[in-house]
């Protein structure tokens, strides 16, 4: 799955983005670093304003990319880009658990996911290698 709509890409070095990131979390109790891409050239994706881009680094591998949307719709949002989504990669079931809507893509390699959460409110999207599904 090639996608396009993102400068990020998963397995990417961090010295492509240092001095645009400001830390987040940054522990040596767990294997990666958080930060927040503070450079404010990316402001839409599909036409949803961005409020925030976190990218997750493990040992200066780029190994999530997450995109935090500013929406006064976030349910109607989330159906505008999960149909967007579908229209370039197929379309895929809805979940609903835990108080979240999902939708997720996946291919050997990496997982495209849209998710909007009802407790926060937020809508999200996320691209991650397959290995650190849990982060």
């Amino acid at each position: 799955m090639k996608i396009d709509f993102i400068p990020f890409q998963i397995g990417m070095q961090y010295e492509n983005w240092e001095f645009d990131l400001e830390p987040i979390n940054l522990s040596f109790k767990i294997s990666y670093d958080q930060f927040i891409y503070f450079k404010k050239d990316i402001k839409e994706l599909f036409g949803i304003e961005i409020q925030d881009i976190h990218l997750y680094f493990n040992l200066d591998i780029l190994f999530k990319v997450e995109i935090i949307f500013k929406s006064k719709n976030q349910v109607q949002d989330f159906i505008y880009l999960a149909t967007e989504l579908e229209k370039k990669y197929s379309r895929q079931v809805l979940v609903s658990k835990n108080d979240k809507l999902t939708k997720t893509w996946k291919d050997p390699k990496k997982h495209l996911i849209i998710e909007h959460n009802f407790k926060n409110n937020q809508l999200k999207l996320m691209v991650l290698d397959k290995k650190y599904i849990e982060v």
